[in-house]
């Protein structure tokens, strides 16, 4: 796994909305890799995640409490193999009515070594 990428759009909704991603093996049922955002995003939002490999963490990361300077929020992933019974998840803590995650795009390495 190099990346991942998706965006969230708040409605008018006023509530503090957290954005966790999750690798979990369904076989076992349990979550490997869980990462969450560590800062609420509000109403009337559009706002575009890159989880990506060797992405330094920003400054903001460590404290969660730190304003957000632009709509695109970069997060460190670590080097990740997916197995065969592994599936990625996104929650959305505090979803509201209207609230959209758009599709997610990935962008991985095959065995082969090729980049899709």
């Amino acid at each position: 796994m190099l990346s991942i990428t998706f965006l969230l759009s708040t409605s008018a909704i006023v509530a503090n909305r957290y954005m966790t991603l999750y690798f979990r093996n369904t076989g076992l049922g349990t979550d490997w890799f869980r990462v969450r955002f560590p800062i609420p995003h509000t109403a009337s939002l559009v706002l575009q995640y890159w989880y990506a490999i060797n992405y330094p963490v920003q400054p903001w990361w460590a404290t969660g409490t730190a304003a957000i300077p632009e709509q695109y929020h970069y997060l460190p992933l670590p080097d990740l193999e997916l197995g065969g019974t592994d599936r990625i998840g996104s929650i959305v803590t505090n979803l509201q009515g209207g609230d959209n995650i758009s599709n997610i795009v990935l962008r991985i390495r095959r065995w082969n070594d090729e980049i899709i």
